[in-house]
């Protein structure tokens, strides 16, 4: 222990923004002035396998990606009250030490170019989450109201972010049109793949008017988050911040200026939406059926029927 005439060498704001220069410092050494757009970001960060010959360009978009990510993480704390003090770094604790983990094996890809024996951090974190775990979190769910301290495991409470993520895409897709459910019109019929109406949408944008998204992005975000639900993996850090990030646009509220309305769900805005629900039901075929919800609570503003 300190002795009381004894004090810290550093305080841990000197400790995380020193650390956050040294990352910083390395990508911009390693990536010099690249730069990455929202497209290519998507493409490589949620890539589900890297050849050889792509490792190197695998590694500078996950740094780039990275070093946005903890810069928005930093930012986030210094906007708590007391700004970047020893309370507000310790609530994210766990972020940080995941964000850590989570870049060392591309800070070490690059540092050991020049030093072979180079390690920036030691240790392992388990990337993998068993049934058991998840099935804890499910009973911890169930009687989470009885219990005052929240009862999910950081952990798996990072892995049901992109599951919850999937979920709120597809509801928000399909409640667009004001669908409600689309089920199967006879036994036999494969169930409807749902990302076709990601396809819709985008063949039908002269009667969908929408907040700039862009649908292969939307696609690779949606594939991704399947990887906790079928496999319990848990993903980078960066990966998660990114598609909350990016899907901002997608929830985000609209109005139309020509009808004076405003809708928390008006990102998108739907003309001749009589022959635009026809054209649907053509497009999601005669094997299935869909209910669909009263218009007025469909997640978009109809402009005109």
């Amino acid at each position: 222990m300190l002795s009381g005439s004894q004090q810290p060498k550093k305080t841990l704001k000197q400790c995380l923004l020193e650390l956050k220069d040294f990352i910083d410092d390395t990508i911009n050494e390693f990536l010099a002035s690249q730069t990455y757009s929202e497209s290519e970001i998507a493409q490589w960060i949620y890539k589900d396998s890297v050849g050889k010959g792509e490792i190197e360009d695998n590694v500078k978009v996950n740094l780039f990606a990275a070093r946005r990510t903890l810069n928005k993480i930093i930012n986030e704390i210094s906007h708590r009250k007391g700004g970047l003090n020893y309370h507000n770094i310790k609530l994210y604790s766990n972020l940080l030490n995941d964000y850590l983990f989570d870049i060392n094996d591309f800070i070490n890809y690059y540092k050991r170019k020049t030093d072979h024996n180079f390690i920036f951090l030691t240790g392992g974190k388990s990337y993998s989450t068993s049934s058991f775990e998840t099935f804890s979190v499910a009973k911890g769910l169930f009687y989470n109201s009885l219990i005052k301290k929240n009862p999910i495991p950081y952990k798996e409470s990072q892995g049901m972010v992109s599951m919850t993520l999937r979920q709120s895409i597809e509801i928000k897709t399909k409640r667009i049109f004001g669908i409600y459910k689309i089920k199967k019109a006879r036994r036999n019929a494969p169930d409807y793949g749902f990302k076709r109406i990601f396809d819709f949408i985008e063949a039908n944008n002269s009667d969908i008017e929408y907040n700039p998204i862009d649908f292969e992005i939307l696609k690779l975000i949606y594939k991704w988050s399947c990887a906790y639900i079928h496999n319990g993996e848990i993903s980078y850090l960066w990966q998660t911040e990114n598609a909350l990030a990016y899907l901002n646009t997608y929830f985000k509220p609209g109005s139309h200026s020509g009808r004076n309305v405003m809708s928390i769900y008006g990102a998108f805005k739907l003309s001749n939406f009589n022959s635009l629900r026809s054209r649907l039901n053509s497009f999601i075929g005669p094997d299935y059926i869909i209910e669909y919800i009263p218009n007025n609570v469909a997640e978009a503003i109809i402009v005109n029927l």
